[in-house]
């Protein structure tokens, strides 16, 4: 099972569980391009386009 982020949601009757991850790995890319990328960039707008 994957999760995500839940931006809207409207039920009438609904069961919920929590999964309690005790940890978790990611293995990241060891390019050059991924290690050099321009973070600085204010991305807020392009953000609130993709979540809607």
């Amino acid at each position: 099972m994957a999760g995500g982020h839940i931006l809207d949601l409207a039920v009438d009757k609904a069961e919920a569980w929590v999964d309690v991850t005790g940890g978790s790995a990611m293995k990241l890319p060891t390019t050059c391009d991924f290690y050099n990328v321009d973070l600085t960039q204010d991305l807020q707008e392009e953000l609130e386009k993709i979540e809607k």
